[in-house]
């Protein structure tokens, strides 16, 4: 009878820990999970981003003239806009160059 007595509260102690194991088990992979949403949320907003910079990269290609004048307007004549405009300036003249050497 004494090794019975001794004995009380041993299967009680065994159920907690298994609890206590299985709860961090649980927490981890919970946290686990949080962790892929913030991925995916971030993912999502990165392609988000490279498409307006894409849309934004193909309206200043197609409307080139409309965005030096717009520089010029938020700017005012500064020497990096003067720059800017020698540069569209020389791409205008390749272009010109390449369709003549197309023709």
């Amino acid at each position: 009878m004494s090794t019975r007595s001794s004995q009380k509260g041993v299967g009680m102690v065994e159920v907690l820990v298994a609890l206590i194991v299985l709860a961090v088990g649980v927490l981890g992979y919970v946290m686990l999970q949080v962790r892929a949403m913030e991925a995916t949320i971030e993912g999502t907003q990165r392609i988000q981003a490279i498409n307006i910079a894409r849309d934004l990269a193909e309206r200043v290609r197609v409307n080139r003239e409309g965005w030096v004048v717009n520089v010029y307007l938020w700017l005012g004549e500064t020497p990096w806009l003067q720059a800017v405009h020698q540069i569209q300036t020389h791409v205008s003249a390749v272009m010109l160059i390449e369709q003549v050497r197309r023709v």
